[in-house]
């Protein structure tokens, strides 16, 4: 299984940081910085083009924000 996971350290995007240890799912996971604009950069607003977080690639399937 692939997973990749997009957070921001802080912020909505523990909780599903905590669902993910709880489920004890291992996935690759990549620390974005707001304050850097890493959110606003093209390689991240194509898994996510609100720009928000958290997101998740499942097996090439970008999933954002419900």
């Amino acid at each position: 299984m692939s997973l990749t996971f997009y957070y921001v350290p802080m912020s909505t995007s523990s909780i599903t940081e905590a669902v993910l240890a709880e489920l004890d799912i291992l996935c690759d996971r990549v620390q974005l910085s707001i304050a850097d604009g890493d959110t606003r950069k093209p390689d991240f607003l194509k898994v996510n083009p609100n720009g928000r977080v958290p997101a998740i690639v499942h097996e090439g399937t970008a999933i954002g924000e419900a």
